[in-house]
């Protein structure tokens, strides 16, 4: 009879290191609290990371790493880490800040400081298209045929269709709309905006929200304040979010760790007093993981339940890390 040992289960990521001595992607187990490859890219590629690392998104066979500085994303093989090829957006000097796919074969990518995106022959790499959106679109998300991006510089959302390539649709949310996802049936985009006067801009504070939209009418069906009873959504700023495949969204502050339900779209709980700076969901696992401790001094990577975000456990990764993105 097979016995099921969980202390053998792995739990793979690949995590964004930018310290001054440069950066690098780490490759770790964290169920076993190991460090497989400190530089996995130096280790396959016999070169360091060109610039500092934005973010890394995986998609089917490639491993996308974002060079915001570069203007360009380095396209890694997931299998072994080899680098393949660059998709460059120097000659435009667009800054990819998200990416998104609508299928095997298109890419969209936002561009910060812009109000670009970037649609992106996977086949060869290339970049056959640019949309005009709302000004300084930071997240991009797809479900079905429609293309969501959040656009902080003015308070609202776009939709392209992927059908059409086209801009079919602009939405207002409130201001400084930061991060940006889809519920786990693909049939509402969840948008959170920081709100006003936050250290962004001077006017008068305004809420931090989150606000629900219909994928297939792109109507509003609801706005919900990010805070509790005793955390104000006036004050509050959220530094990240990870939607999980059980319907919750998790958004960390400075010192709280809050959670929403997607499918009745009022209840935003506090988890508890937890500083992350940033989460991640992994599918593979049904888990979330979050980001804590110091950058510069050391850090750890919490592993949480994806339905109560409540830590399952924790392994220290060192420091410098910005971005974790799970691969198995």
């Amino acid at each position: 009879e097979k016995v099921i040992d969980n202390y053998n289960d792995t739990h793979k990521a690949l995590l964004a290191v930018n310290t001054p001595e440069g950066s690098s992607l780490k490759y770790m187990d964290l169920n076993k609290s190991e460090v497989l490859d400190e530089d996995v890219f130096l280790t396959t590629n016999r070169s360091h990371v060109p610039d500092s690392i934005g973010k890394i998104v995986v998609f089917r066979d490639d491993i996308y790493v974002f060079l915001p500085k570069l203007n360009a994303i380095m396209v890694l093989n997931r299998a072994n880490f080899r680098f393949m090829t660059y998709i460059d957006f120097r000659t435009q000097g667009l800054e990819p800040t998200d990416i998104c796919f609508a299928n095997a074969t298109d890419a969209y990518v936002t561009h910060g400081k812009s109000n670009k995106v970037s649609l992106v022959d996977l086949t060869n790499f290339s970049v056959v298209k640019q949309i005009a959106v709302g000004a300084n679109p930071v997240g991009i998300v797809s479900s079905g045929n429609q293309i969501f991006t959040a656009n902080e510089g003015e308070g609202t959302v776009s939709v392209i269709d992927s059908r059409t390539y086209q801009l079919e649709a602009t939405i207002n949310v409130a201001p400084s709309p930061c991060f940006i996802g889809i519920n786990a049936d693909g049939s509402e985009c969840f948008v959170v905006s920081r709100g006003s006067g936050k250290g962004l801009s001077p006017e008068d504070k305004s809420p931090a929200m989150a606000t629900f939209i219909d994928v297939a009418t792109r109507n509003i069906l609801k706005e919900t304040p990010i805070g509790t009873s005793s955390i104000s959504a006036l004050d509050a700023v959220p530094l990240s979010l990870a939607i999980s495949n059980k319907d919750w969204a998790f958004i960390p502050l400075a010192k709280d760790f809050l959670k929403v339900n997607l499918r009745t779209r009022t209840t935003v709980s506090n988890v508890g007093k937890y500083e992350y700076s940033f989460v991640a969901n992994n599918n593979y696992k049904g888990l979330i993981i979050a980001l804590s401790g110091d950058a510069a001094i050391g850090q750890k990577a919490v592993v949480c339940n994806n339905i109560t975000g409540r830590k399952v456990y924790e392994t220290p990764i060192g420091r410098g890390t910005t971005w974790i993105t799970p691969l198995y």
